[in-house]
Formats: structure tokens, C-alpha cells, sequence
């Protein structure tokens, strides 16, 4: 992604009207957050829904749900929360802790693994845990619930806490209530919590001490791998089969002992559906929601209704041209895509002067993108523009098959290009043998030069019993190279460790210019 500081008003030459819409102003710190929540399936995919889709998926095991093993997780990672101490909530801390035996099973471990792909310097696995538990309960025709984002991970492990099955309605309740939850949103949260997925008998053998009710040692809280309401009505109803109601060891009927803590008032309530999703909603929300003092949530993410992607600058070989490449991606989950005619970019350059580039429909997958809630068409740039006026921003607009326009214009500052500083992928290397490393390359246009130029490059670093790695972010100078056309060429060589050559992100920072959230993947290999 490009980003100026210093370059942001879009020139008084793009005349055509502009649409401002409640949305983010690009580039944003949740733009790779975003781009994970919305974009799942099609072109520029993340994929972060290929474990839960469909919502009785695993990929480890039959009769397992990968998405009640992902509320689980996030539960037990806030379970040890101390709201009025300040402390725990939904920070990742779970990582730490799972050896515990309130932790039984490798249900975590196998959901850390998953998330681990996804965490980066932009992303929190709290944040992600937090995703996890949208994406499972929608995907199982649940309740949207919004996320936020602005989680701190946790650094080492918190205090133990987990609600057991064997505890008594005094232990469960006080535990819930150190976590926020008063005696109906307990019973809520364990039955919202229980309306997919079950108990496996190699983790609690005396629960599930034979093949179970789903077959293969494993007993489900209810006869739907659905998120709905059959948890509560079945209870009631008096045909349940949870074995934490009616299993064959009565000292671990805790769903019994909690739905039963009220006289069943809740747990009945529970049984319209509408009031079921409604409440599972409130709670779940205020679940992934908790977090420790002094952090502050974002407002929910929402999707950008036009969103660059992979905005891209080269500097030719003799200086007099930049290949401008990237692509558009236009939200289409109300706008049919069928009724988008072209899109274009409207650009001022450097020295004020405007200009047009059209885009072209991407052609893998269709060019479009899918995800939990939300479509898009993706229209890509690849065009060549003067090097000596380069680009300074532009405005998209969307020609629909009716005549109609719409000009899209970054919430009215336009969509900054960092002309002044960006990534020379031709000229940057990667060593993916021994010796590892990656040779970086910017260039740095002269008129913008500051006293120095760096790069900020953050890696991952494994950590033992920790399945997730240590993302550790480190600055160093760059190099003057050689001058090309109006560009300074700098470089700098960083020594890495097998992994870290693809998995390493950056930015290139030059006063207060910078190319942002870069990656070494498409380097060619070092000579």
C-alpha cells in the first residue's frame, strides 16, 4: 500500500462531484483486518472462512465443528477476566496458558494454528479471536455480531479462572460475574455457547465414556449443527441430550446446574427464537468486547464501499517512467456488478496537472470477491505515467450502464499515492537459502529527500510452547545507492532466519512520506 502524509488534497481539476460516505478514509490501520473480515473467497482472497464453511466442518476430525471449537476458544481466552480489577478479557492470553487442564483438548491449539497465518503487524490474534467468533456464529445462521478492533496481545499467560463442569452453581456463578456477566447473561452465554459443537469423550471420559450421540466419542449439547435455539428447547422440552444435562456423570451436569439457576426463567425465555438470537447477540458481543483497562476498541469495521489494493509504483531503469499498477475494489453487495459499466481513476499529478486511467475487470475468479456478509468486483490498474510529474492522488468513478456516475473521493481528501517514496520491487532481492535475508530497495524522489531514509520491518520469531510467533518489529537506515532520473536510489540488506523471508512485512519511511505494509514475497531472487 502507498501512503504520503504530505500528499493528500486531491487537486481543484477533478471536477466531477464527489460521493462522501460513512466510511473509512484509505489507507487505514484495519485496512489487512478488513481486507481478512470481508474478502474470503474470489479474487485477492484471505480465505478465513475455508475452516468453517460449511458450519459442520472440521478438517481434523469426524463428528468435530471447527466453529464451536472457535467460540470455545475465545470464550476460555476471556473466561479469566477480572472486570473490576481491570485485567484479562480478550487479549490472547490463552496462548499461554494451554497446558492447563481447564484448557483440556487441542481444540486451541488447532484454532491458534489457523489464526497464526493471519497475525501480523497489523492484525492482534485478540483481534482475530474476536473475528472468529463473528464468522462462526454467522456462518452457522447465527446473529451478526459487529467487531472491533485495537486488542493488545497479551505477553504472557493470565491467572487460571475457567468455569469447570464439575463447580457448583456458587463457584460457576462467581466466576461469571468476575468476567461481567450477572445470573440470566450467564445462562445466555453458556447456552448461546452451547448450541453448536459438544463434549469429546478423549478429553472428559466420564462424560462420554462410549461412541456418544454424535458417534465417534463425541456427544453434541443438541440434535442441530446449527446456531440456534434447540439447546434451550430441548432442555425444556425434556428430550435434551447434552451431557452436561443428562450424561452418565451427574457431577458434571453444569449446562443443568446453570440453566436451572433461575428456575429455568432465562432458559425458557430462550426458547422463542427470536428472543434467542437477540440475546445471543447482546452477550456474545459483550464477550469478545471485554478487554482490559485502558484499551480502546475501534468503532465496528465496516467495508469500504470503494477500496484500493496493492497500489503499486516502479521506476524504470532510465528514470523517465513509473508503471502505476494496483487494483480497485468496489463493493457490489446492494449495486448489482452487472450494472457498473467501467471505472476510472481521475488523477492529479505532481505539478497539478490531472489526468484519466481507465481499469480493466479483473479476469481470476471473474474479478469478483465474496465473503461473510458482503460482494465485490475488483478492476484492475496497470498503466505508465511521466516520471518526472508522477502521481500524487486520485478519485475513482464508477460509470453505471444507466449513464449515471459516481465519484468515490476518500471521504474528500482523495486516495493518496506516495510518489515521494516507494518500494522498487525490480531492484530489492530475497535470499530464500542460506544465507537468509532480503535486500530492500526505495526509491526516493530527490526534491523530497530527508536526512535519512529507513526501513521499519517487522518478522515473526517462534516461540517454544507457543504455537503462535512473536511478531517483532525493528528499524534500520538505508543506503544512498545511485540516482535514476529523479530518483535516489537507497537500499539496505537484512540478515533473516528460515521463514522469515515471505513472512516478513515493512514499510519505507522517508520524512514524513512512507510506503506502507510492504512484503518481500514477489522479490526476485538475490544473484
Amino acid at each position: 500500500m502507498l501512503y504520503s502524509s504530505a500528499a493528500r488534497a486531491v487537486g481543484a481539476c477533478l471536477f466531477v462531484a464527489a460521493t462522501t460516505l460513512a466510511v473509512p478514509t484509505w489507507p487505514d490501520k484495519n485496512d489487512e483486518f478488513e481486507q481478512i473480515m470481508y474478502v474470503s473467497a474470489g479474487y485477492a482472497r484471505r480465505g478465513f472462512l475455508d475452516f468453517i464453511s460449511p458450519c459442520s466442518f472440521s478438517d481434523v476430525g469426524k463428528g468435530r465443528i471447527n466453529a464451536a471449537e472457535w467460540i470455545r476458544t475465545a470464550y476460555h481466552d476471556m473466561a479469566t477476566a477480572d472486570v473490576d480489577a481491570g485485567t484479562g478479557g480478550l487479549d490472547a492470553s490463552l496462548m499461554f496458558e494451554t497446558e492447563r487442564d481447564e484448557n483440556v483438548g487441542d481444540a486451541v491449539n488447532h484454532t491458534f494454528g489457523f489464526l497464526a497465518s493471519f497475525h501480523c503487524s497489523q492484525v492482534s490474534v485478540a483481534d482475530l479471536l474476536a473475528l472468529t467468533v463473528q464468522a462462526a456464529v454467522k456462518m452457522c445462521k447465527g446473529p451478526l455480531l459487529p467487531v472491533r478492533t485495537g486488542r493488545v496481545d497479551a505477553t504472557e499467560a493470565g491467572p487460571y479462572g475457567v468455569p469447570k463442569p464439575h463447580e457448583n452453581i456458587t463457584a460457576l456463578t462467581e466466576k461469571f460475574v468476575r468476567q461481567g456477566f450477572n445470573t440470566s447473561e450467564m445462562i445466555e452465554l453458556v447456552a448461546c455457547g452451547h448450541t453448536i459443537g459438544g463434549v469429546h469423550g478423549v478429553d472428559f471420559p466420564t462424560i462420554v465414556p462410549d461412541a456418544g450421540n454424535a458417534g465417534f466419542n463425541i456427544s453434541r449439547f443438541d440434535s442441530t449443527t446449527q446456531f440456534d435455539n434447540a439447546v434451550a428447547t430441548e432442555y425444556i422440552n425434556g428430550n435434551t441430550t447434552n451431557p452436561l444435562v443428562v450424561g452418565p456423570d451427574p457431577t458434571m451436569h453444569s449446562d443443568k446446574v446453570v440453566f436451572s439457576a433461575d428456575g429455568n426463567v432465562t432458559i425458557k425465555a430462550l426458547t422463542d427464537p427470536d428472543v434467542f438470537q437477540e440475546r445471543c447477540a447482546s452477550v456474545m458481543t459483550k464477550m469478545i468486547e471485554t478487554v482490559p483497562a485502558g484499551i480502546v476498541l475501534s468503532e465496528p469495521i465496516l467495508p469500504y464501499e470503494v477500496k484500493p489494493n496493492l497500489i503499486s509504483l516502479e521506476l524504470s531503469n532510465d528514470g523517465s517512467n513509473l508503471t502505476f499498477t494496483g487494483h480497485i475494489r468496489v463493493r457490489t453487495t446492494v449495486r448489482p456488478a452487472a450494472q457498473i459499466k467501467n471505472v476510472t481513476l481521475l488523477y492529479t499529478d505532481l505539478d497539478g496537472g490531472c489526468g484519466t486511467i481507465a481499469t480493466k475487470m479483473a479476469t481470476f475468479s471473474g474479478g469478483s470477491s465474496t465473503g461473510l456478509t458482503d460482494n465485490f468486483m475488483n478492476y484492475e490498474i496497470s498503466t505508465v505515467i511521466p516520471a518526472s510529474t508522477a502521481i500524487k492522488s486520485f478519485n475513482v468513478s464508477i460509470t453505471n450502464t444507466n449513464g449515471t456516475v459516481e465519484t468515490y473521493d476518500n471521504n474528500g481528501v482523495g486516495f493518496p499515492v506516495s510518489s515521494p517514496i516507494f518500494l522498487s520491487s525490480t531492484r530489492s532481492c530475497k535470499r530464500t537459502n542460506e544465507p537468509y535475508s532480503m535486500t530492500v530497495a526505495a526509491a526516493v524522489r530527490e526534491d523530497y529527500t530527508a536526512d535519512d531514509v529507513q526501513l521499519v520491518y517487522s518478522v515473526p520469531f517462534n516461540r517454544q510452547g507457543v504455537i503462535i510467533p512473536l511478531i517483532k518489529t525493528e528499524t534500520t537506515a538505508m543506503t544512498f545507492n545511485s540516482t535514476v532520473g529523479p530518483y535516489d536510489i537507497y537500499t539496505v540488506t537484512v540478515p533473516l532466519i528460515s521463514g522469515q523471508v515471505i513472512e516478513a512485512t515493512f514499510d519505507l519511511v522517508a520524512g514524513d512520506n512512507m510506503d506502507y505494509f510492504r512484503n518481500a514475497a514477489k522479490f526476485p531472487e538475490c544473484k
